[in-house]
């Protein structure tokens, strides 16, 4: 009978040592279980970042297909924005290609979507675009509705919104909100019909004598990533070269 208790506790021993295995059996389970479940989410994550890719490739080249196949004329070379600055004056970009990739001076920049700027500097590797939005800018450009003409221009008060304007408008002309504005080709320094953006609002000038209309850019170009450059457009003579 005295060896009863002595049994008991070697039983209880034995049980809470098993459990302890167990426990710890389980616990090893269940890293194992975590890490393979952290390398699927990895994988995953993985997947979806080349798939982003892929998508946002393929996009890009069905953007140059439908460049290529409305302006049959132009040779492109695709370009990454790797820099920007805009300040109260000037509204600029940075691209990673220069006169090693044959870009020059006075190459329109733009993305499917429409004109983003001009070539205002270049050099071996790298070039400076000025866009639409920028102060110095002026483009030639025409109311896709009623082939009325003006100029785009960059604004003080519409720039930090990625907005311009179309100066120079007759008061009798028809101008309306949603109305697409694209080039003129008029001066000879853009190609005709690449599209712009469209109206958002239609202001009489202070003198009464003619009006301007507020245009919203179909190319943010204060996010913008990539863009086009054309290289064999001829507008030789229209930017100073000094």
């Amino acid at each position: 009978m005295l060896a009863a208790p002595f049994q008991t506790a070697g039983t209880y021993i034995k049980n809470g040592f098993k459990d302890f295995i167990d426990t710890f059996a389980k616990y090893d389970s269940l890293v194992h279980e975590n890490e393979e479940l952290r390398q699927q989410v990895s994988d995953l994550q993985a997947q979806v970042q080349e798939n982003y890719f892929l998508e946002t490739e393929n996009d890009r080249l069905r953007k140059l297909l439908n460049l290529q196949e409305s302006q049959i004329d132009f040779q492109y070379q695709d370009a990454d924005v790797v820099g920007r600055a805009t300040d109260g004056w000037a509204s600029s970009l940075t691209l990673n290609v220069g006169t090693a990739n044959g870009i020059q001076k006075k190459n329109i920049v733009l993305t499917g979507d429409g004109l983003v700027g001009i070539i205002t500097d270049v050099g071996l590797n790298w070039s400076t675009v000025t866009t639409v939005i920028d102060l110095q800018i002026g483009v030639g450009a025409m109311i896709e509705s009623t082939h009325d003409i003006g100029v785009i221009e960059g604004a003080t008060s519409l720039k930090p919104d990625g907005l311009c304007r179309l100066s120079y408008i007759d008061n009798n002309v028809s101008v309306s909100r949603g109305d697409i504005v694209k080039t003129s080709g008029l001066g000879g320094t853009y190609p005709k019909d690449i599209k712009i953006g469209t109206i958002t609002d239609v202001i009489t000038e202070q003198h009464g004598l003619s009006m301007y209309a507020v245009v919203k850019p179909f190319v943010d170009v204060l996010h913008v990533k990539r863009v086009f450059v054309i290289t064999n457009f001829d507008n030789e003579g229209v930017l100073d070269e000094n």
